[in-house]
């Protein structure tokens, strides 16, 4: 009796272990497939997302609204356009609707983005997922694969050394030290350096000046050097500041006028209404259609009798210029027209003032006959235009070669 109940016993804990097995098994397979579901579904969210991360933006979807106006020059093409801004031509043409980019027209309007559409890259790059410090199953962080446009902006472009003026290249023009001519202390040139800086990242082309001044700086003044034709004698060293602001020796700012005063640099009624906007002075329309990293001013021959309204009015000027990052070059000129020097000397005070460069051609004309005046005591002969020209060269020459050329961006 007591065998038969304990082989009962036997039995019915077999049948339940079997049971018990049983049901683990289906629970287990169960709770698998669910887990291979969720798998599936990681892995398809996993291999999206980065897909998506990794392919470069599309021009359209990238490009900005914020855009600045650049107005084409003589022989520029979309090409030379482009390498000023960074961008690729296909930008400038999607984004103004260029038909045929053979027939850009000499002061012709552009759009370009403020903010840079990154180069396509050839095939996008799908993303490996990889795990954060301290990170879990349920914590992944994305990191995308760099594309080629990302690893070509990260790697910095070693700038060559800029070739120094040769051994015998002249320290004087007339006796006048070059160092008094382009009179520019330590606390100037990084006072240029932080504005070109500033300037550049918000897309301003550093081969590019404009000129804010009066017919004595008018045409012919420095428009061989275009043209060609010119003969730079023992300075032949400024050549290559030529080369580099090539295009804007030629090109007639729109803040150039015959009769321009201080006061009236802002006044829309002496702006060229073909090109500004309205309500727009010469100069604000010169700083948006140019867009320049320089600005020679030379004002002040037809500012007579009124030295406190004038250095009100060119303080005016200065701020606005550098509240623009550009570079704002003050220049003396040689007449004597308000009566006496004051207009120079109010210019030599604010370039101190404000820490910014000073072409003195005061000093030069000061060698020259007659102070190097036509006729009438305002205008240039041909040997002080001679001389404007070379002094003008000096000063672009040394800022080019101690602020824009290897620029320090902080």
């Amino acid at each position: 009796m007591q065998r038969h109940f304990l082989t009962i016993l036997v039995t019915l804990a077999v049948v339940l272990v079997v049971a018990i097995l049983y049901v683990s098994i289906e629970i287990f397979n169960s709770g698998n497939g669910v887990a291979q579901e969720i798998g599936q579904d990681q892995t398809r969210q996993l291999t999206d997302v980065p897909a998506l991360l990794s392919i470069t933006p599309s021009i359209a979807a990238t490009a900005t609204s914020e855009f600045i106006i650049h107005s084409v020059a003589s022989e520029e093409t979309l090409f030379d356009i482009g390498l000023q801004y960074g961008i690729t031509p296909s930008i400038l043409i999607e984004m103004n609707n260029i038909t045929d980019p053979e027939l850009l027209q000499v002061g012709q309007q552009l759009k370009v983005p403020v903010t840079v559409t990154p180069i396509p890259t050839a095939t996008p790059v799908p993303a490996e997922p990889q795990r954060g410090i301290g990170s879990t199953q349920d914590s992944i962080i994305l990191i995308p694969t760099p594309t080629l446009a990302a690893a070509l902006e990260s790697t910095p472009t070693p700038t060559p050394p800029l070739p120094e003026p040769p051994a015998n290249a002249p320290t004087t023009i007339n006796g006048i030290s070059r160092t008094d001519i382009a009179l520019m202390s330590t606390e100037v040139l990084a006072n240029g350096r932080e504005i070109f800086n500033q300037g550049r990242q918000m897309g301003r082309n550093p081969r590019a000046f404009s000129i804010l001044g009066d017919s004595v700086v008018g045409p012919p003044f420095f428009q061989a050097y275009d043209r060609g034709g010119y003969d730079l004698g023992a300075y032949g060293y400024l050549e290559g500041v030529i080369q580099h602001f090539s295009g804007s020796f030629g090109r007639e700012s729109i803040s150039l006028r015959a009769g321009l005063h201080s006061w009236t640099a802002f006044d829309p009624v002496w702006a060229d209404k073909h090109q500004c906007l309205p309500n727009e002075g010469p100069l604000p329309c010169e700083l948006r259609n140019n867009n320049p990293s320089l600005l020679i001013i030379r004002l002040g021959s037809n500012d007579v009798g009124v030295p406190d309204y004038y250095e009100s009015q060119m303080r005016r000027i200065l701020e606005y210029t550098i509240e623009n990052r550009v570079i704002p070059i003050l220049g003396t000129k040689a007449d004597r027209n308000e009566g006496s020097n004051i207009n120079n000397e109010i210019v030599r005070r604010l370039a101190t003032e404000f820490q910014i460069p000073l072409w003195d051609f005061d000093l030069v004309a000061n060698t020259i006959d007659e102070r190097g005046l036509d006729t009438d005591g305002i205008h240039l002969n041909a040997e002080g235009m001679f001389y404007q020209n070379i002094s003008a060269l000096v000063v672009l020459d040394r800022l080019w070669r101690e602020v824009t050329y290897a620029p320090r961006i902080s």
